[in-house]
């Protein structure tokens, strides 16, 4: 630590805590200064010292294993860091053992490290300490408490926080100290509450104390104070339900409805009080089901009460590091799976109409509307404020914080609301049945304490509750446009012919419009306290802000800013995550994508993932991270280059810290797998397609309000193919139309209705052929035209069902890419064929890698002068190409010699490629399966030999290949988890997965069997394998025959069932698990 003290001041305050050993060097003035304290019981030995570091051996009393620990200052002067850097570099050298450095750094690694406030750290400062740390083989450990070490500021405007302070330790240390963490406070464990400070600041400590004060705390939050009456929000509802939608609604409920609710629900999400979770229900729907249906369908249909399944626990989130009061913990509904398909299936049916009665400024939850929808219409309206420089009356943006949103719903104004929407009385009742009904208790530390009956609120787990909300939202919606009605408000309009928009509301997320006058301010104020009387929401003004346009005097700014009692902001913050306003900097204001995805990989670079790993690390996590930036921003090609970069490093590298050689550019990998690539994504092309699917939607739904602000701005006279850029667009619409082109080659008229007979409905024959050359006449006169006449209207011409897609845009891109390559049919074919073999990924890809020549041969390495000699390190005879290693090698004849069946004498003179993709091509299924399997041995065999030492001849190599198998293990529990015994075995040439699969189940049942029990129950990994063992007729396979004799010999009185390992339910007597996979041989 930096103790800005001199030696002797810092040795007796080192005492004082109880140090009385220790190293303290001196501070320079009034900065620098180390101290390390240890107390007894622990050897410390000094290795070396400076102003920046303290180096030591330690050993503890109890242990023999001794490890090195550098307490560290890093310069916070930049123009000293990399000599700092360079001493960090140096301490390194020739480290053995386990080492930690901990201690103020004075950087930070990413960006998102620093509270948005000030200046933003420079990138290649924060790469370089990045690089320091992966040259040294140091990692980060973690910590835990607050985020932030270091603060400056006491100001909301001037306050800057960063994480400066961390450890970091190499892979030895991490292994010795697994759960090694570093603790900005008292270690506690997650979300266990010790103490909380009552309103009158005493502190609660004891477990019943904690449980009372918490039930107190929320029976008294949802406790209604009684509402205002709602009349005059009602005026501006209108009913919009029709009888003919709530004939629908009232239907009698069908066991149908009650099984698509079940499946719908996610099988291992948190369970209710009772304990059962969703995969209780659905993998023994054959045994409770009945029962579960008479209970729901009584109380949808015959009007039973819901309250024995009505009974809610809540669970406590914590919303800031270490909170001691409720009030910083976000309480999480957990309903019952009962309940929960009572109130799932009423949603299912009730939100097929939420998008008539529902405003068209609300986005979530209605079917048809986007997120992104509310991000682009709020950065167009910031965008017209910013160049907003001329007229008297300025405008305003509210960012509104909905203070416990859920919580607070008054149960008495949703039931007027559905009731003035048009929903019949029945319907009304049944919702209100199920909401009303409920009853909660808290949980502590895992214990539940008493249940008590709110009187307003919404649980947050409810299915129901988003469609619930956003009815009572809608009284918002309805105050606005009643103000807008009457002249007392005046929304925003992004031009003048397009919509005037007062709201826009994202659930609870929500941002108001109008003029920044003293008029206008008091109105939304009052609307504001006359949707909290009535709905029981209220607004957190603290955490409000509001955001000027450029016209607007600091006066009235002022002035405005009071009379809301919320703070003014110069640039707005995010809005549902994404930059409100995106300058010219455009790779900064997503530099914190780039910044994720570098966590994600650092997280994951110090673990052993296979190749295999890594392709679905990347696919599914890496490559997810900027989907949602892209969906609305074009990223610049600098970005994405970065974003590539980053994915391409942690493809090619070895391990933390290791680069790996990039034998192919990203776009190479990005092509599809029959084309030779391994189907990455390109950044560019899907930032293209995803943005596309916004342009698809400003002609395919043009009645949402994003279509008609953007269509009344941009193209107000034409077709959005047909619009032209302009000069003043924002960042969004250029984002948009880039697209344009994307969709003009993909999208397709259907059909001209001026070629069709209106009568008749045929086509006009002669005008066809005269119209088009008779090739194009001949198609159209095929295709067959519907009875009723409709408009032309625009499909994807990518999809069957002319839906815009984005992987279907996607493809269309990667096709028209001017750089892509083109491979010969047989080639393609080559390709189809490897990664449909029945083999592990990783041959898979080691084949791919072959198949380009992407190898670590001393060829390759001396091509890149890696390598002294290109002689070929086995024989010695040749240079080690790919067609000598694998082939002309005298190692290698030797393992074909004995894989005699494969037949290697054929295409002796063809080069590598051609006699790889023949070979390939011309085995079948089984041989091609044991050909690469072969290819993959030689590899590895030929790297343990030269860097292990360890040679084994052809045959053994070829037994290998041979015996290439599968071994199964199965480990047998009873009822209550206790392992009865434990078995492994090695299964010889096995013909496929399902097969070495159906191998391991057969063992477990020979296992069970002669243990003589009455009940078992055989749980795999292997799906297939389990429907097999329960299906009645005989197999068809093989592996399944002997599998059903095994079964056959149970004896009477035996009952063997099998399921799925994924279910993770405890059976009632005996559990055997059995897993099998392909052994990794000694291949690399």
């Amino acid at each position: 630590m930096e103790t800005k003290l001199s030696q002797q001041r810092m040795s007796k305050a080192r005492r004082s805590c109880g140090f009385i050993h220790g190293i303290d060097v001196d501070a320079e003035g009034s900065r620098g200064g180390l101290c390390l304290g240890w107390k007894p019981g622990i050897d410390v030995n000094l290795k070396s010292f400076s102003k920046w570091h303290i180096d030591v051996m330690v050993k503890e009393d109890s242990s023999q294993i001794e490890w090195r620990f550098t307490d560290f200052y890093g310069t916070p002067y930049s123009r000293e860091q990399s000599q700092v850097w360079e001493l960090l570099k140096s301490l390194s050298q020739n480290v053995t053992g386990p080492w930690l450095v901990a201690g103020d750094f004075n950087e930070i690694m990413y960006s998102f490290e620093k509270k948005k406030k000030g200046i933003p750290r420079d990138q290649r400062r924060m790469e370089l300490f990045r690089e320091t740390l992966a040259g040294c083989k140091l990692s980060d450990i973690g910590f835990s408490g607050v985020s932030f070490t270091w603060e400056r500021g006491n100001l909301p405007k001037t306050n800057i926080r960063e994480r400066l302070d961390r450890g970091v330790a190499n892979d030895e240390w991490i292994s010795l100290f697994p759960l090694g963490r570093v603790h900005a406070t008292t270690h506690r464990r997650a979300n266990f509450i010790t103490k909380l400070v009552a309103d009158d600041g005493k502190e609660i400590v004891k477990e019943t104390e904690l449980q009372e004060a918490a039930k107190i705390f929320f029976e008294k939050l949802f406790s209604s104070d009684g509402v205002a009456d709602p009349k005059r929000i009602l005026e501006g509802v209108d009913s919009c339900i029709s009888p003919e939608m709530n004939e629908v609604l009232n239907s009698p409920f069908t066991a149908d409805e009650i099984l698509v609710a079940l499946k719908g629900m996610g099988p291992l999400k948190a369970p209710g009080s009772d304990g059962f979770p969703a995969l209780f229900f659905q993998k023994y729907w054959q045994i409770v089901g009945k029962d579960v249906l008479d209970f729901c369908l009584g109380v949808l249909n015959d009007g039973k009460e819901v309250v024995s399944a009505n009974s809610t626990d809540i669970m406590l989130i914590p919303k800031t590091s270490h909170p001691t009061t409720l009030v910083n913990f976000r309480p999480i509904s957990l309903c019952t799976v009962l309940y929960k398909l009572v109130t799932k299936t009423i949603a299912n049916r009730m939100q097929d109409v939420m998008g008539i009665c529902i405003d068209k400024a609300q986005s979530a939850f209605v079917p048809g509307r986007l997120i992104s929808d509310n991000i682009l219409l709020a950065y167009e309206l910031l965008h017209t404020f910013r160049q907003k420089r001329m007229g008297k009356k300025g405008y305003m943006v509210v960012k509104l914080d909905m203070s416990k949103a859920y919580d607070r719903v008054e149960w008495d104004f949703v039931k007027q609301m559905m009731k003035k929407l048009g929903f019949e009385s029945r319907w009304i009742e049944l919702i209100m049945k199920c909401i009303t009904t409920v009853s909660y208790a808290v949980v502590i530390n895992g214990n539940r304490g008493g249940n008590f009956q709110p009187t307003m609120g919404l649980s947050q787990g409810d299915p129901l509750s988003p469609f619930l909300f956003l009815i009572c939202s809608e009284g918002l919606s309805a105050l606005m446009r009643l103000a807008m009605r009457n002249g007392l408000v005046r929304g925003a309009k992004a031009c003048r012919r397009g919509p005037e928009i007062s709201h826009l509301l994202f659930a609870d997320d929500c941002i108001l419009f109008g003029e920044a006058t003293e008029e206008g301010a008091n109105v939304v104020k009052d609307i504001l306290k006359e949707y909290e009387c009535c709905s029981g929401k209220y607004v957190n003004f603290n955490k409000s802000n509001i955001f000027y346009s450029t016209n607007t005097r600091e006066e009235m700014k002022d002035l405005v800013s009071n009379l809301l009692g919320v703070s003014s902001s110069s640039s707005p913050e995010k809005y549902l995550g994404l930059p409100s306003i995106v300058g010219q900097r455009k790779t900064e204001a997503f530099g914190n994508l780039v910044d994720r995805v570098a966590v994600r990989i650092d997280a994951w670079s110090s673990r052993l993932l296979s190749q295999e790993g890594k392709e679905v690390f990347i696919k599914s996590v890496l490559q997810a991270i900027p989907t949602y930036a892209m969906s609305c921003f074009l990223f610049p090609n600098s970005l994405c280059d970065k974003i590539e970069s980053k994915l391409a490093h942690f493809w090619w590298q070895k391990g933390a810290g290791k680069r790996g050689i990039h034998w192919c550019k990203w776009q190479s990998l990005c092509r599809p797998k029959e084309e030779g690539g391994v189907r990455f994504r390109s950044m560019a092309q899907f930032n293209i397609s995803l943005l596309a699917k916004q342009g698809w939607r400003f002609f395919n739904s043009p009645d949402t309000l994003v279509s008609q602000v953007f269509k009344a701005k941009y193209f107000p006279d034409c077709h959005f193919l047909d619009s032209q850029l302009g000069n003043s667009g924002s960042y969004v619409w250029k984002s948009i139309w880039a697209t344009k082109a994307t969709l003009e080659k993909g999208a397709i008229w259907k059909v001209v209705e001026a070629l069709i007979d209106s009568n008749s409905r045929e086509w006009k024959r002669e005008l066809v052929v005269d119209t088009f050359q008779a090739e194009v006449a001949d198609l159209i006169l095929r295709i067959p035209l519907a009875d009723e006449a409709h408009e032309d209207f625009l499909a994807w011409n990518a999809e069957p069902s002319g839906e815009y897609t984005v992987k279907s845009s996607y493809k269309l891109l990667q096709r028209l890419n001017p750089t892509a390559y083109a491979l010969q049919t047989v080639y393609k074919d080559f390709y189809k064929k490897i990664w449909r073999l029945d083999i592990p990924t990783k041959v898979k890809i080691f084949i791919w890698r072959v198949s380009w020549n992407y190898l670590a041969t001393l060829v390759n390495l001396m091509a890149r002068r890696l390598a002294m000699s290109s002689m070929c390190p086995r024989c010695g005879v040749g240079h080690e190409t790919m067609i000598h290693l694998f082939r002309d090698c005298s190692v290698s004849k030797e393992v074909w010699m004995f894989l005699s069946d494969l037949d290697m004498a054929d295409y002796p003179q063809e080069e590598f490629v051609v006699w790889l993709t023949r070979k390939v091509l011309f085995f079948s299924l089984t041989k091609c399966r044991v050909f690469c399997v072969a290819l993959w041995a030689i590899w590895g065999e030929r790297n343990t030999r030269i860097h292990e030492k360890k040679c084994r001849s052809g045959r053994e190599t070829a037994n290998f290949v041979l015996d290439y198998c599968a071994v199964s293990g199965i480990v047998a529990r009873d009822s209550s988890g206790r392992v009865l015994l434990s078995s492994t075995k090695i299964h010889g040439e096995v013909e496929s997965a399902f097969a070495a699969e159906a191998i391991a189940c057969r063992h477990a049942v020979q296992i069970a069997l002669a243990m003589e029990q009455t009940y078992f129950v055989i749980k795999g990994d292997s799906l297939t394998t389990i429907k097999k063992c329960k299906q009645r007729s005989e197999r068809r396979q093989c592996s399944g025959t002997r599998l059903r004799a095994e079964m056959r010999r149970k004896k009477k009185g035996q009952e063997i069932e099998a399921t799925d390992l994924k279910e993770k339910l405890r059976p009632l007597v005996s559990v055997y698990t059995f897993n099998a996979e392909w052994t990794d041989g000694i291949a690399r």
